[in-house]
């Protein structure tokens, strides 16, 4: 079994499946609007060291800023 890590300690490229997310309501709403839930399959496009990690989902696009990507937990599905 793949090791769980946090999104921004990912790889460029990598496919991932989202295991958890932590923090307050807020970044799960957030999150959750964004469509990133628990078993979700990412595809980690960029990661920029320190700063934000850009992902893909059915054809879309989206930036997470390393604060928040250091609250969700991911698992390579690779």
């Amino acid at each position: 079994m793949n090791p769980v890590i946090s999104l921004h300690e990912a790889r460029s490229g990598q496919l991932v499946r989202i295991v958890e997310i932590h923090g307050g309501r807020w970044y799960r709403q957030k999150l959750y609007q964004m469509g990133l839930f628990p078993g979700t399959v990412v595809k980690i496009e960029m990661v920029f060291r320190p700063g934000p990690v850009i992902l893909s989902r059915n054809r879309m696009r989206l930036g997470i800023g390393m604060g928040m990507a250091k609250k969700i937990l991911v698992q390579s599905v690779e």
